[in-house]
């Protein structure tokens, strides 16, 4: 009896320790994320990413027109709307396509293009709230500075994918090259799929991770902003397969919005997309907070 009674307790034990170390935590981001009106702040960051998409893709396409990398970043574009759902990429795709095949003649220093820039650095702006919500700190930072961050990491964000586009584009060049010299790798072309894809998978984790690290007005480490950063993209990945198989099987926008129900669909896509992003900061302030070896989330400037 003494046995069954001790096994029963370690059972409890363990399952305690469980909760405390695997579930809690989620469960506590879950209910700041409410506490903080997240379905609000998403649905805010869901127009403000959609109203940034195409001014920076715009600033993309001209960037490339400079350097003579127009032709990459048509390959890039098909690449990332492989990761998007397919009624997603239906409704976005003609406004992107036409953009990335008629780009602005008249160059990069413009006053147009700087009003391009300034919206998708609203866009920033729009995340950046959401983490200092998610922290509970202000931002005493001037407005001229955080706008000069923003677009810091629109210039940055277009660096990042030129980078990815190099991977993406050279890589396929490189295994023809290494077929005909070793002709028996071919039968690794699944996993040099998967290695590719992997890369994509693995830029989108460094974008979100820099984003919760830089962004808040919030003293921390590099290591503490990545545990939310693995689980906005396991997320997002997993979202992104399930919304399409949703809107693939169960829904048909157009039939309550007409011509608009791809732009819903889209929208409602940036939304869920919003939703996770900041669930994952709130990950990160809960893991900081509980951990008794890490720094407390403290503000990084002060008024």
């Amino acid at each position: 009896m003494n046995g069954t009674e001790s096994a029963k307790t370690e059972t409890q034990r363990r399952n305690k320790r469980l909760w405390r170390i695997l579930v809690r935590p989620f469960w506590r981001a879950v209910l700041r994320f409410f506490d903080h009106e997240g379905l609000e702040l998403a649905g805010y960051i869901a127009f403000s990413i959609l109203l940034a998409l195409f001014p920076f893709i715009l600033f993309l396409v001209a960037l490339s027109g400079l350097i003579g990398q127009s032709a990459a970043v048509q390959e890039f574009m098909a690449f990332a709307f492989d990761y998007l759902p397919v009624e997603v990429g239906r409704a976005l795709y003609p406004v992107v396509s036409d953009i990335v095949l008629n780009p602005p003649a008249s160059g990069i220093v413009t006053f147009s293009m700087i009003g391009t820039l300034w919206v998708a650095s609203s866009g920033v702006e729009g995340l950046r709230t959401a983490l200092d919500r998610a922290y509970g700190v202000a931002e005493p930072r001037a407005f001229w500075l955080r706008r000069l961050q923003g677009l810091g990491f629109v210039f940055g964000g277009a660096g990042g994918i030129f980078v990815v586009i190099l991977l993406i584009v050279v890589g396929p060049i490189a295994w023809e090259a290494a077929l005909t010299v070793v002709p028996f790798i071919a039968d690794m072309q699944g996993t040099f799929n998967i290695v590719r894809y992997g890369i994509g998978s693995l830029s989108l984790l460094t974008v979100i991770w820099c984003l919760y690290r830089l962004l808040p007005n919030v003293k921390q480490r590099w290591i503490n902003a990545l545990p939310g950063a693995i689980f906005a993209t396991a997320s997002w990945l997993f979202v992104a397969t399930v919304y399409s198989m949703y809107l693939f099987n169960v829904t048909n926008y157009t039939v309550t919005y007409g011509s608009l129900g791809g732009i819903i669909g889209a929208l409602m896509f940036f939304f869920f997309t919003a939703i996770i992003f900041i669930c994952g900061a709130e990950l990160n302030f809960v893991l900081m907070d509980t951990a008794e070896d890490a720094e407390k989330p403290t503000e990084a400037v002060t008024a």
